[in-house]
């Protein structure tokens, strides 16, 4: 019960950023809900990624520690994570916001429409990894697979979306070039996030640990049987 008390003290508390991305994340999902934007590929999506994790939860990856994975990242480079969640906050999710609401007030349906995709995954992978992440039935693999197969699907979402944004004819100013901006923004920070962060390290840092801990907990079971 001791060591059960010291880990959690020694696991970070909810930082102001996580909280109100949080909140962002409810009001937008409750935006979505009330206007019915939300198009019904990505619920599907959404429901079968659940579903799918679940089952990967429960037949190929099941927990192999008696409380929650420990920390992907600690000290520095924990604090270089966070630095680079906040970014991924504001261009993910706090500009395309800005975006749609501007688009709502100006009547840009077109618009409104193609950046909802992108926005309504990203809700709901953020409340995912949420709920993920706040139980101890969920291991260190399955963690990892939430953020990737969101991620390879909204980067389909925001290709439509950068189509639509450079198919407009001229004409729309500074409003135009920043709607632009933001959609090439995405693009260039979710492959990278996807390409060049989440697969070849993230996903092998938690195969790895999960692995590890695997062999570790064998390895006591079959001293425990001799």
């Amino acid at each position: 019960m001791a060591a059960k008390n010291e880990e959690e003290k020694a696991r970070p508390s909810s930082t102001p950023i996580r909280s109100v991305l949080l909140y962002a994340c409810y009001l937008a999902a409750i935006f979505y809900a009330s206007d019915g934007f939300i198009p019904i590929p990505e619920l599907q999506f959404a429901a079968f990624a659940s579903f799918y994790l679940f089952v990967l939860a429960k037949l190929a990856f099941p927990p192999v520690t008696a409380t929650r994975p420990p920390q992907a990242y600690t000290g520095f480079k924990l604090k270089i994570l966070r630095y680079y969640v906040s970014v991924a906050a504001v261009i993910g999710l706090v500009l395309p916001l800005i975006l749609l609401l501007v688009g709502l007030y100006r009547g840009d349906r077109h618009l409104f429409r193609s950046v909802v995709p992108h926005t309504a995954l990203l809700v709901f992978q953020i409340m995912s990894e949420r709920v993920a992440g706040s139980s101890d039935a969920v291991s260190f693999p399955i963690r990892a697979f939430v953020p990737i197969s969101y991620n390879a699907r909204r980067l389909f979402t925001i290709w439509s979306w950068m189509i639509v944004e450079f198919a407009r004819p001229g004409g729309g100013g500074g409003w135009e070039r920043f709607a632009k901006f933001v959609a090439v923004a995405n693009m260039v920070f979710w492959s990278f996030n996807l390409f060049c962060f989440l697969l070849p390290l993230f996903l092998p840092l938690a195969m790895r640990s999960y692995y590890e801990h695997a062999i570790r907990k064998e390895k006591l079971e079959t001293q425990r049987i001799d």
